[in-house]
């Protein structure tokens, strides 16, 4: 691999955008679980969780975008210039997204459906 700073500059954003997409598929599957427990007791969710759920739902956007740039950026300006450079990291995440989204867009569906059930 060649060391030059274009290069290790790719891989710490390539890192830093795997780490984050792990979290946020781990925060989805715990707030679906919070929705399935507040679905389950029939209690109102705090307005905060629906919130933050709304929130991460809405920043899969702006995720999944840079992950798309991220992956021409390196079709374009990387491949060309260094052969052996790995991109796994960076199609895992844009492939995990999808399923972190889904997972919060069902948990707040949950969550909803607690604030009217309660009523």
């Amino acid at each position: 691999m060649d060391g030059s700073p274009q290069t290790t500059k790719f891989q710490m954003y390539q890192n830093i955008y795997f780490k984050i997409s792990l979290c946020l598929l781990t925060l989805g599957l715990i707030m679906f679980g919070l929705g399935m427990i507040f679905a389950n007791q029939v209690e109102a969710s705090p307005p905060v969780l629906i919130l933050l759920t709304v929130f991460l739902q809405y920043y899969h956007f702006v995720h999944v975008t840079y992950g798309v740039g991220s992956l021409i950026y390196f079709f374009i300006k990387i491949k060309n210039k260094i052969q052996n450079i790995k991109i796994v990291k960076t199609i895992v995440s844009i492939v995990l997204s999808p399923i972190s989204y889904f997972l919060f867009y069902v948990a707040s569906i949950l969550l909803f459906m607690t604030q009217c059930a309660s009523d």
